[in-house]
């Protein structure tokens, strides 16, 4: 996915102040940018500095003229004001250690920023028609967040936003108004969360982040492929039947937390360790996928259900009815 880092759950780890050698560790995602800062405001004349890769000069600026090696000029960028260098569209190859090295009149330094690159994917996520669904943001990339722009669809129609700095948290209803009250924003992670979702919500979902610290700034974007299918979840099942509530997540899906819950006053009858009541010990929970299964069904056990399910990436609110034939 597009995004990028002037550079998602630690990013920095540094050691020792500048002016001595500093420890860096930079993790981002396949197709970022990342910018990492040199701490210097504005380059002097007799400034030196240099970029290396693996032992290697990648890039340098001399007498207040910058350059990059022939072999990076279409893969880095170079700020000839702050000798900060940026990485964009960052893929896999290009992990590894960059050495800054700054000389200038009164001292020098040395500092190394260790970029590691993860594959990048689109989160598949599953729905049904009238689900309750948040898309989670990585706290990787969140912890310091400043912007949060979620875009929907093909067109990448803006539908929320977050600027910290300005004071702006807004949701938007969509250029032909599908997201009218359906959307809410978490302001701390800036998470987007679709209530009664429908068909017409089913497409691709992207949240661009961008966030700054003195060594870096980060600009990714985290994609979210959203199916809503329209089918209604009410089953049919006689008195001694078995029945299996299904959560259509995958057990790729690191799940965090399950609850589901049975009747209009939305009793508690499991959870990620299985049943909770004695009632209910005819019921069985797929800790991996979050789906239900009731052996021996009683009448009594007929009814609504509701499961709410927490992975890394998302939270699912889903409703089940089950009736006797």
């Amino acid at each position: 996915m597009n995004s990028s880092l002037i550079l998602v759950p630690f990013l920095v780890f540094a050691i020792g102040v500048f002016g001595s050698d500093e420890q860096i560790s930079v993790s981002v995602t396949e197709g970022d940018s990342v910018t990492l800062h040199t701490g210097v405001s504005e380059i002097q004349s007799k400034d030196v500095i240099e970029w290396r890769l693996a032992g290697n000069r990648v890039a340098r600026i001399s007498s207040s003229e910058p350059s990059i090696d022939k072999a990076f000029v279409n893969r880095l960028q170079l700020d000839s004001q702050t000798g900060d260098l940026t990485i964009p569209t960052i893929n896999t190859t290009d992990s590894g250690d960059y050495t800054l090295k700054i000389r200038r009149s009164s001292r020098s330094s040395d500092m190394t920023f260790s970029v590691s690159v993860s594959a990048d994917e689109a989160k598949p996520v599953s729905v049904m028609e009238g689900d309750s669904v948040t898309l989670r943001t990585d706290p990787t990339y969140t912890q310091r967040y400043d912007v949060i722009q979620w875009r929907f669809g093909q067109q990448k129609s803006l539908v929320a936003e977050i600027n910290r700095t300005a004071g702006i948290f807004n949701i938007y209803d969509g250029p032909d108004g599908r997201f009218r009250d359906r959307l809410q924003l978490d302001h701390q992670t800036g998470s987007l969360i679709i209530t009664n979702i429908g068909t017409t919500h089913s497409g691709l979902y992207e949240a661009d982040i961008i966030s700054t610290s003195s060594r870096y700034t980060i600009h990714h974007t985290q994609s979210f492929s959203v199916t809503v299918r329209a089918d209604v979840e009410s089953m049919s099942v006689l008195k001694g039947g078995s029945v299996t509530l299904r959560t259509s997540l995958t057990r790729t899906q690191s799940i965090e937390q399950i609850r589901w819950t049975f009747g209009d006053d939305g009793k508690l009858i499991a959870d990620l360790n299985g049943p909770v009541n004695k009632k209910w010990n005819n019921i069985g929970l797929n800790n991996q996928t979050g789906d239900l299964t009731i052996s021996n069904i009683q009448t009594d056990q007929y009814g609504d259900y509701k499961v709410q399910i927490n992975t890394r990436t998302m939270t699912l609110h889903r409703k089940y009815q089950i009736i006797g034939e």
